[in-house]
């Protein structure tokens, strides 16, 4: 594109008057078209890093890809991820074990043997399943900021 250094219109690049102003790009104003040239130029150019921060924005993750410098994984994000699962791990086997062991005691013979509670169990569970998803949101929460971190 071609700016007319008389009224700042926008020509293309094989016209040889403004249509605007019928300023004549052929004549003798060598520095007219200079700076119109100059001008056209610049445009150009930040036409292009503006195509191309556009460009960017829509294949970020091609290019995340190819790019080796930026970390893919978040250790911490994982160590928590980590801890999350054993959480869920652990208070399912806690819950089975406590559950377990739970002593009844009967009325009529004075003895008491263990019994499996149900009661005991679902407390553990819940209460593991509970701590175990904000550990989990929380780990999430860490890698989303370490990627919103690396985009910019």
């Amino acid at each position: 594109m071609k700016y007319c250094p008389k009224c700042n219109a926008c020509n293309l690049n094989d016209n040889e008057k403004c249509f605007k102003c019928n300023y004549s790009f052929t004549s003798d104003n060598s520095e007219d078209n200079t700076i119109s040239t100059i001008e056209e130029k610049s445009d150009n150019i930040n036409s292009t890093i503006t195509h191309q921060q556009i460009s960017d924005s829509d294949t970020t993750i091609e290019t995340s890809s190819e790019n080796d410098e930026m970390p893919h994984n978040n250790a911490i994000a994982t160590v928590i991820r980590v801890i999350a699962v054993l959480t869920y791990i652990c208070g399912f086997i806690a819950g089975i074990v406590f559950a377990a062991n739970q002593p009844s005691y009967s009325s009529l013979y004075g003895s008491h043997s263990n019994q499996f509670s149900w009661v005991v169990a679902f407390i553990w569970w819940g209460a593991s399943f509970i701590s175990g998803t904000f550990i989990l949101g929380f780990s999430e929460i860490i890698k989303l900021l370490n990627d919103i971190k690396n985009k910019k």
